[in-house]
């Protein structure tokens, strides 16, 4: 049953932080980069190990099977579920996860106008929430139990027909039609008892959690479907690209550099790379076309702490700025300052706004969340510095 409110809810981001570590994210956190000058507009001054080409050019996908709307809503999309990924939104509401006055967790909707908050589920047997998407009518949302395990849950957005469709998974999902495509924890039995390994297999489903299937064996990070391939890191790959076709069983890798948060625009694959100083979180922003002739490092200047992709611009947390986030054209050109605020730590797209979440100078504490337009104006403080949301 639904019911308004008119009060602050404590925002619960603990959840998400911990998805994000168990996608297999190097992101160092925002502290690491203070006090740090800014070299945004310089060439780095470092050199980078050119990443190698691959020994075999492939065909990925080609945008034409998508149309331009489908395309560009998968490239935000992309972006986001590698990034802050809490909040679902559609036309009219954005959905989020809360905490009630009593702790327990609740997932809301608000519309954009900062009116009429509702709460569409709640349970005080689950908490630290993650809204993942929304598709004809229906929120899927993760949750943590008790015991450590995160679930997806399906729920109506009016708040009726709450139901676990999968008891078990681990980090994002992806909705592909009528499938639902997401990685989850391996239970093995040994001597009579299960055991749980964090192996991050890939399965897919039907959107009422039946019928799974496992799609890949083995830890897939970062993965995103387009068509009858997934572009994925195989972490026992050192962390390489791959190209899994799902169709002719063919897995192609891609590059051979640890690569993380990889984002296909329907031109370049995208991919933040650390190889020149492994494990430093000096990540470098590379992209390479998708038939794998290209590869070539982003000229922007600065190491990245995550990046965004919209229409004609890269947006990133810029590591050499005190972790502020700024914006350029896909060729690394045109840079610009989006918001003075500086230790941000994550950020995704809500429609057409910038959510992300500021620290302090430890990098441990949430400040707030805030959201901007996509050139930093119109900046309004989506969840108060107390930890506790005032959109109303």
């Amino acid at each position: 049953m639904t019911k308004s409110r008119s009060v602050a809810f404590t925002l619960c981001i603990s959840f998400v932080l911990c998805m994000l570590s168990a996608c297999g994210s190097q992101k160092a956190s925002p502290s690491e980069s203070a006090g740090m000058e800014s070299s945004v507009t310089s060439s780095a001054t470092e050199t980078s190990t050119a990443p190698t080409e691959p020994e075999q050019h492939y065909t990925f996908f080609a945008p034409d099977e998508m149309t331009d709307k489908e395309l560009d809503n998968l490239v935000v999309e992309q972006g986001n579920r590698h990034n802050l990924n809490a909040f679902a939104y559609d036309t009219s509401w954005i959905y989020g996860p809360w905490h009630g006055e009593n702790y327990t967790g609740e997932i809301v909707k608000v519309r954009y106008d900062n009116t009429d908050w509702t709460v569409i589920d709640e349970d005080t047997n689950r908490y630290l929430a993650s809204c993942q998407a929304i598709k004809s009518g229906y929120l899927y949302y993760s949750r943590v139990v008790a015991d450590g395990k995160a679930e997806l849950i399906k729920v109506r957005a009016s708040g009726e027909e709450a139901k676990v469709i999968i008891p078990e998974h681990n980090g994002s999902i992806q909705i592909v039609g009528n499938l639902i495509y997401y990685t989850t924890k391996e239970t093995q039995e040994t001597d009579g008892k299960k055991v749980t390994q964090d192996s991050s297999h890939l399965y897919r489903c039907d959107l009422n959690g039946e019928n799974v299937e496992a799609v890949l064996e083995k830890p897939v990070y970062y993965f995103t479907v387009f068509g009858e391939k997934i572009l994925y890191q195989d972490d026992k790959d050192n962390a390489t690209l791959h190209i899994y076709n799902m169709t002719s069983d063919e897995n192609v890798r891609i590059n051979d550099v640890r690569s993380f948060w990889p984002i296909f625009d329907g031109e370049y694959i995208y991919y933040l790379t650390d190889n020149a100083n492994p494990d430093s979180y000096q990540h470098k922003l590379w992209r390479m076309t998708s038939n794998g002739i290209i590869n070539e490092e982003v000229p922007i200047g600065c190491t990245l702490n995550g990046y965004l992709l919209r229409g004609d611009y890269i947006y990133y947390i810029n590591k050499d700025d005190n972790s502020r986030i700024y914006r350029c054209l896909k060729n690394g050109s045109n840079v610009e300052l989006v918001t003075q605020d500086d230790m941000i730590g994550e950020m995704q797209f809500i429609n057409n706004s910038i959510a992300y979440t500021r620290y302090d100078e430890d990098g441990h504490t949430i400040l707030g969340i805030y959201l901007c337009d996509p050139d930093g104006s119109d900046k309004v403080e989506f969840a108060h510095s107390d930890g506790y949301w005032h959109l109303g």
